[in-house]
């Protein structure tokens, strides 16, 4: 939960200057709860159901004054909202503060937010390390070149993707397989049929297109750009545990954080601790790294 403190004064409610029933929104961006819900006008705090009642929303929950409010009073309101999830994939906070052994919210340094942007940070470096992903990536408008005429193969000629795991090509979700047709950008996912025996067909699970496009109809630099999802659709317990290593290792950083790790008996120097956790989330990486396989 995350513990907020806002202010008004009583021309921010509706109605008019020194009506009873007058509502005030508040700004809250998760649900809010009675608990540890608190109104204060002019200073003295109000009584849920005898001065104010109250519909707790997830935004915008609504506060109706039930005695009179002067535009000119003064309004404190204390509340706690629940934390919107997070879109960090390969680990959460709290997996961070199981392995440190240590705790985050809205109010602790460094707060759960920053310690999910650390989190975001090395997803995208493990991403680009192993050349794939445990979660949907997009790429935008991949360009190949058959730079002579390809022979056709019975299955259509064949584009490599620079990834494997694509998700199924769809229009609604801004994939495109644009063919250069000697003037313009023909979007296959558009105007073709995909099956088969169709216009062109994928191998969504090696990153393979095959199209159905005959030489004869194509100028002879055959250029295909595609913008499509790849990814793995769960996320396997090693690549978990090096996302948690190199957050670890960036909560070492910053002006003195070593409090944030209890040393117990282990005597092991925080700067070797993380340089131990550098190497072995290398080497997972390591392990999952991919080389991308061009083809015709």
């Amino acid at each position: 939960m995350a513990v907020r403190i806002e202010r008004y004064v009583g021309s921010d409610l509706t109605g008019t200057d020194g009506a009873t029933n007058r509502v005030l929104t508040i700004s809250n961006i998760g649900l809010t709860s009675d608990e540890n819900f608190s109104v204060y006008v002019q200073g003295i705090i109000l009584s849920l159901n005898t001065d104010y009642t109250i519909v707790h929303a997830n935004t915008g929950t609504a506060i109706t004054f039930l005695n009179n409010i002067f535009n000119d009073s003064y309004i404190i309101v204390n509340f706690e909202e629940a934390i919107q999830s997070s879109s960090v994939v390969y680990c959460t906070a709290s997996d961070v503060g199981s392995f440190i052994n240590n705790t985050f919210s809205s109010t602790t340094d460094p707060t759960t937010t920053e310690v999910e942007s650390f989190i975001a940070e090395n997803e995208d470096y493990i991403d680009s390390q192993t050349n794939h992903a445990w979660r949907s990536r997009t790429i935008t408008e991949e360009t190949h070149h058959l730079d002579k005429p390809a022979y056709q193969l019975r299955d259509g000629i064949q584009v490599f993707l620079n990834h494997r795991k694509i998700r199924t090509f769809s229009a609604a979700s801004g994939d495109k397989l644009e063919v250069w047709n000697g003037s313009t950008w023909e979007d296959y996912i558009a105007s073709r049929v995909e099956g088969r025996n169709n216009d062109f067909w994928v191998d969504y699970q090696l990153g393979i297109i095959f199209l159905k496009a005959y030489a004869l109809f194509l100028p002879r630099n055959f250029g295909v750009r595609v913008t499509y999802r790849y990814g793995e659709t769960s996320v396997p317990g090693d690549i978990k545990k090096a996302c948690k290593l190199l957050t670890a290792v960036n909560l070492t950083e910053g002006d003195d954080r070593s409090i944030l790790f209890p040393e117990g008996t282990s005597n092991i120097p925080l700067s070797d601790k993380a340089r131990r956790w550098t190497e072995e989330a290398e080497k997972i990486i390591e392990r999952h790294r991919e080389t991308i396989v061009g083809g015709l």
